[in-house]
């Protein structure tokens, strides 16, 4: 659809409180957020933040920021800006490769925020006391799924306190790509 403008706190907000009220009716509620898919949330910075802290209030939905996620694919200005949050939810990083070369096709922002610098960031981040870091790695068959590449991601990730989210690849239309085999998952 590209990229028409960011959105304001109060609509970022409107989303989450509008599943709040959805569960609600059904006897549950919202236990976490994830800020992900709805566009990079470094670009949109200063509503990201504002709606993180609207959210924490009482009035909002008094979200314990260990209950608040937002991934990224790595925008290093922001990352260093997000370092020095009073209030810092959890942080993943949308990684998907394990060298410059393959990010650079996947991740297109590499090229401006390579892999090492990235995840020398990560290095530094202030990570609270029993916290990790997430990476999130989309698993595509014949590309990012080797066991090389496997091994090439404990190398990368080795000194962060850190976990993997390794996702396959869910088919659809239009994609590129493709899921590899279970058993190739499970090999990775």
């Amino acid at each position: 659809m590209g990229f028409k403008r960011h959105l304001t706190s109060g609509e970022i907000v409107a989303q989450v409180m509008y599943y709040a009220r959805m569960l609600h009716a059904q006897n549950n509620v919202i236990t976490n957020v994830v800020f992900m898919g709805m566009g990079e949330p470094f670009h949109n910075y200063d509503n990201t933040m504002k709606a993180l802290r609207m959210l924490r209030e009482e009035r909002g939905l008094a979200v314990s920021p260990k209950r608040v996620t937002l991934s990224t694919v790595g925008v290093l200005p922001a990352l260093e800006r997000l370092a020095a949050e009073p209030w810092m939810p959890n942080l993943a990083i949308s990684l998907h490769a394990t060298t410059e070369d393959q990010r650079d096709a996947l991740v297109p922002v590499n090229r401006k925020y390579g892999l090492e610098d990235i995840v020398e960031a990560a290095r530094r981040f202030p990570v609270k006391r029993r916290s990790r870091i997430t990476f999130e790695y989309v698993l595509l068959h014949n590309v990012n799924d080797t066991p090389e590449d496997a091994r090439r991601l404990v190398r990368l990730l080795g000194r962060i306190r850190c976990k993997v989210n390794l996702i396959p690849l869910n088919d659809a239309a239009g994609i590129p790509f493709q899921r590899p085999s279970d058993e190739r998952v499970n090999v990775f």
